[in-house]
C-alpha cells in the first residue's frame, strides 16, 4: 500500500512517453478502431476483453453526455464486429462530479443499450471521494431491474466487506482490486 501510494505520487513527473510504453500492455490505443484491433487478437486466444472510454476530465454537462453517447457507440461496434467484450464505465466520466442526476441518466441510458444488445457494464470505482455516490447508483440500478450491472470494488478498503454485506442481496457482480 505504501509502494502504490509512492508510485500514484511520482506518476506526474515521469516523461509521458515513459508511461505510454508501459502502459501499452494495458491500453488498446486512443481510438475504438484500435480497441476493437486488439479486443479481436485477445477473442482469437480465447479472451474476453473490456473497453473503457478516457474521459474522467469532463468539465460541463455536454461533456458528459458525449461519453455516454461514447459507449453506445462502442455497444453497436461490439455488436457488429462481434466481439467478445462489454464495458466499464467511470461514473466521473459520466458527470458524477457535476451533478448525480445527469449521471444516472447517462449510466442509465448505456446500461439500457448494452442490456438491448445482450450485454454488460461495470461500474469502476475511482477514488474515495465518489465511493459513497458509486455504491448508491449502482444500488439504485440494480434494484430497478438492471441485471446486466457490476461493480469494483477496491479490495484494500477496510469498508469493503461491509459494502460486500450491503450489496449482498442484489446478488451483485463484482470484480475486486
Amino acid at each position: 500500500m505504501i509502494l502504490d501510494r509512492t508510485i500514484a505520487r511520482m506518476l506526474p513527473a515521469v516523461p509521458k512517453p515513459l508511461v505510454h510504453l508501459l502502459a501499452q500492455r494495458y491500453i488498446a490505443g486512443p481510438t475504438l478502431e484500435d480497441a476493437c484491433r486488439v479486443v479481436r487478437a485477445a477473442n482469437a486466444q480465447g479472451k474476453l476483453a473490456t473497453i473503457d472510454v478516457l474521459g474522467e476530465e469532463i468539465k460541463r454537462h455536454e461533456e458528459a453526455r458525449a461519453i455516454a453517447s461514447a459507449y453506445r457507440d462502442v455497444f453497436e461496434t461490439i455488436e457488429r464486429q462481434q466481439l467478445e467484450s462489454n464495458v466499464s464505465v467511470k461514473l466521473t466520466a459520466l458527470g458524477l462530479e457535476l451533478d448525480y442526476d445527469l449521471c444516472r441518466d447517462n449510466l442509465e441510458s448505456v446500461v439500457r443499450d448494452a442490456a438491448r444488445r445482450g450485454n454488460f457494464v461495470r461500474i469502476d470505482m475511482e477514488d474515495s471521494s465518489t465511493t459513497d455516490d458509486t455504491l448508491r447508483l449502482y444500488r439504485e440500478l440494480r434494484e430497478a431491474g438492471h441485471d446486466n450491472l457490476g461493480i469494483v470494488l477496491q479490495a484494500y478498503l477496510r469498508r469493503t466487506p461491509d459494502d460486500i454485506r450491503s450489496l449482498a442481496v442484489l446478488h451483485p457482480s463484482v470484480r475486486l482490486c
